[in-house]
């Protein structure tokens, strides 16, 4: 059930970038923010959440070569760091970079980075406080 929250949350996301990407404003990759989030709180959520991520760099980057492979080496990377480190956030901040690093490449305003950025990490922390499994 809290997998196809997450997964229509970030379809609204994609409708959400298009609605409001019409006014002058500076807005946050909504989709992108839900997925890395949720991602980042459960490492269940990677493999779930790849149909939306294509979905979401084929309509807005036109290649599906950007966000989806991050998303699927990110439960193996975090694991064995998990397991060489010990469970932390540092390397969740890492990765949580690495994420919205190509928001910057493809010619984002840093502003909507850093506002992709902390919504991730508001999300990240809602999505922490319970258990799914």
């Amino acid at each position: 059930m809290a997998t196809l929250s997450i997964f229509l949350l970030a379809s609204v996301g994609i409708f959400i970038n298009f609605t409001v990407n019409s006014f002058p404003l500076f807005q946050p990759d909504w989709c992108l923010a839900v997925i890395v989030g949720a991602t980042l709180a459960h490492r269940v959520f990677a493999l779930w959440s790849i149909p939306v991520i294509i979905a979401h760099d084929l309509i807005l980057y036109w290649s599906i070569w950007i966000t989806p492979p991050l998303i699927l080496i990110y439960p193996i990377i975090i694991s064995q760091m998990d397991y060489k480190l010990g469970p932390g956030q540092p390397q969740r901040f890492i990765w949580l970079l690495i994420f919205t690093a190509p928001l910057l490449l493809n010619q984002w305003h840093p502003i909507s980075a850093i506002l992709t950025l902390l919504l991730a990490i508001y999300t990240w922390h809602i999505c922490s406080k319970y258990d799914f499994q």
